[in-house]
Parts: structure tokens; C-alpha cells; sequence
């Protein structure tokens, strides 16, 4: 299991809102949800997004747009149009598929936005501009937009989970386009060249309790202990035991805001006792477990 496939998997889009629309004439909409990334795929003509603070970006036919943003932003036919809330035009013209009739050729959306749960994703999202166009081309992109175009179309049993999974594969194949053509991949999101650090991290990955050591580690990647720690060091920025006591940590997060007990989290993370847990978390994030989870309560009941 690689770290990406790992952290979608547990970070997936939940409950995801999809909307196709057909927008004719000088048509700007203005988007108020608080959805931490979105997709916007231009099915036909163009697209302008104009995030509050930001110039606006232009999304030609066939490509799609990847947004990480907290607050407003405008979806407009030129750079320079007048946007509507969204909620006034959905109550006058009705819900998905939304028809804005007007002159001049159609711009036709695919648009669909994440729910996160939880924290596992938030190096994800900070490893990502606010705004990211991927061109046409890439054909699990096309395959997963083909899909979303026949579900979004019609009511089907199960729909939302459909959505949802085919949500899941655009995100990764745009990531991929983005980290091969635009951006550097986070380390532990990529593919390492090292194949000796993909094994580590792989079996980091696949099973975080197991009593690793860098002894361990370097039998299953089939190298010495100095070159793995050496090499390993090089490609992701720490040691061995230092990345796998991060991503422990990162489990053990997630684990507390579902409501996991100390001794259930430590289990899942490695540590003999609850105490030994407590300690580790506490030298790595700042404070005891029980606290932190406190603490992030009013943010997770408001996420």
C-alpha cells in the first residue's frame, strides 16, 4: 500500500456534492460552501474562477480545475462578470442539472467538491497550490469524468457512493498528472526512485503497529541497515523510525476524534500500553492525547 492510496482511503470524499450544469449568456455564480477542494471540469466552451483575493484563472474546454480554498469564489463565463449566490439561481432555474438559458454556445460543468473527514489529509492539501489547471489529455481523467457524466445524469440505487468513488479516482489521476507535468509531489504521496525507501515505506504503511526497526525495515527492502537509514534519510527528510512515529501519530489522530479509548489507539499504532502511547504522542504534538482530542472537538463537531 503506498501513503497516497493510504490517506484517500481513510480521508475519502464523504457525502460529496455534485452539480452538472449547461450555462448560457454572461452567467457568474458565486460559491459559498466551505468545502476544502473541489473539481471543475470544462465538459464544453470555457470557465473563469475568481477565488476572493485572487485574479482570475481561465479553464479551457477539456481541461479541469483543482481548488483548495476556504472561502468564496466566483465560477463566471469571462473574467470580468457579475456573480450570483448560487442558492438565488438554484432557487430560480431548480437543482442539478442546472440550464441557464442566454445567447451564445454553452459552457457545460462537471463540478464536484470534497468533505474531509478528519486530519489525515492536511499535508495533502497544503502540498497543493489554491488553484490548478490540468489539461486535456490524461485518460483516467477522461474515463473518470465519462462516468461522472452517465451517474450525475440519471438516479441510480446507490448514487451518492458512486460519486463518491469516481470523485476519489479523479482526484488521484489529476493529483498524478499535476506531480508529473506541474508540481513536486510530498515524498510520501509520490513514488520514490529509491526502491529500497518505497519497500520501507510500504511496509510502514501497510502495517503502522507492527514493532518496526531499522533492522526490520532494511531485511524487508533487502539492504544494510547504514544504507537504508542513509538513503531513506535523503529521499523523505527523516529516519526511518522518525517517519514512522509521524504517521503513528497521524493514525493515532484520527483514531481520537472517532472516539477510539487510549488503550484501543494504542493498539493501533504500536505501543504495548496506554501510557507508553501517551507518552509518544505527547513528545510529538505538545500535548497528552486526552487534551488534544478536547481541544479539537469544537472543530470536529463544525467540519
Amino acid at each position: 500500500m503506498d501513503a497516497l492510496a493510504d490517506l484517500l482511503g481513510r480521508a475519502a470524499a464523504h457525502g460529496s456534492l455534485f452539480a452538472h450544469s449547461r450555462l448560457r449568456g454572461s452567467w457568474g455564480l458565486r460559491i459559498t460552501e466551505e468545502a476544502r477542494l473541489s473539481v471543475h471540469a470544462v465538459v464544453s466552451g470555457e470557465l473563469w474562477c475568481r477565488p476572493d483575493g485572487q485574479p482570475p484563472v481561465h479553464v479551457p474546454v477539456g481541461h479541469v480545475l483543482l481548488l483548495r480554498t476556504a472561502g468564496p469564489y466566483d465560477l463566471l463565463a469571462a473574467p470580468d462578470a457579475d456573480a450570483v449566490p448560487l442558492e438565488q439561481v438554484l432557487a430560480a432555474h431548480g437543482p442539478s442539472p442546472l440550464e441557464l438559458p442566454g445567447e451564445g454556445p454553452a459552457t457545460e460543468l462537471l463540478c464536484g467538491s470534497y468533505s474531509f473527514r478528519g486530519v489525515l489529509c492536511e499535508d495533502l492539501l497544503a502540498a497543493l497550490p489554491p488553484t490548478s489547471v490540468v489539461p486535456a489529455g490524461d485518460p483516467t481523467v477522461a474515463a473518470a469524468l465519462t462516468l461522472l457524466t452517465a451517474e450525475v445524469g440519471a438516479e441510480h440505487a446507490g448514487q451518492q457512493t458512486v460519486l463518491d468513488r469516481v470523485l476519489d479516482v479523479l482526484l488521484v489521476a489529476l493529483l498524478r498528472v499535476l506531480w508529473a507535468d506541474q508540481l513536486r509531489p510530498p515524498v510520501w504521496a509520490g513514488a520514490p526512485q529509491d526502491r529500497a525507501v518505497a519497500a520501507a515505506l510500504r511496509a510502514v504503511h501497510g502495517d503502522p503497529a507492527h514493532p518496526w526497526t531499522v533492522a526490520g525495515l532494511a531485511r524487508v527492502a533487502n539492504v544494510s541497515r547504514a544504507a537504508l537509514a542513509r538513503r531513506f534519510a535523503a529521499e523523505v527528510g527523516s529516519p526511518p523510525l522518525t517517519y514512522l512515529t509521524w504517521w503513528r501519530m497521524r493514525l493515532a489522530r484520527e483514531a481520537l476524534l472517532e472516539g477510539a479509548t487510549l488503550a484501543q489507539v494504542a493498539r493501533q499504532v504500536g505501543y504495548a500500553t496506554e501510557y507508553a502511547f501517551a507518552a509518544a504522542f505527547t513528545r510529538e504534538v505538545g500535548t497528552a492525547p486526552g487534551r488534544w482530542r478536547r481541544a479539537q472537538q469544537p472543530v470536529a463537531a463544525s467540519g
